[in-house]
């Protein structure tokens, strides 16, 4: 027996011969998707995504210290711009994290939308937990 990293042909050879054909899994056609919000040459905030499923994706950003006065409209964007993505990458499930007692990032995610869904321990590391946020997009 050979345990090694599995590459694309792997992903093909098992589609072709499973073992429970009814239960496979679609590859998406990228994984990561990161974006920059820039203005006058400054980055105001980073973020982007990253699929789980063909219809569940984690979503992540952090700001930077130029967006002070630009707040507004960065909001703006990031919520019109997950509208966007979303419906053009047929997402139903958007999810995202922040850890425990990190109050701004709880007040920045519930102002974009999301719902806080569970606490997942340890999640940041020992003794480090995490509060799990959702935002359902399309039918959902």
């Amino acid at each position: 027996m050979n345990f090694r990293v599995a590459k694309y042909e792997d992903l093909e050879f098992v589609r072709r011969h499973s073992l429970f054909p009814n239960d496979v899994k679609e590859q998406v056609a990228q994984i990561d998707s990161d974006f920059v919000l820039e203005h006058n040459d400054k980055v105001l905030i980073i973020g982007g995504f990253r699929m789980i499923t063909e219809s569940t994706c984690w979503g992540w950003f952090q700001m930077t210290e130029f967006v002070g006065e630009h707040i507004v409209p960065v909001y703006r964007v990031i919520k019109e711009y997950l509208e966007i993505w979303c419906r053009d990458h047929h997402i139903t499930r958007l999810q995202v994290y922040v850890e425990t007692g990190f109050e701004k990032g709880f007040r920045v995610v519930e102002h974009l939308g999301f719902e806080q869904e569970h606490i997942m321990k340890h999640f940041m590391g020992k003794d480090r937990d995490a509060i799990l946020f959702v935002r359902y997009f399309g039918d959902s």
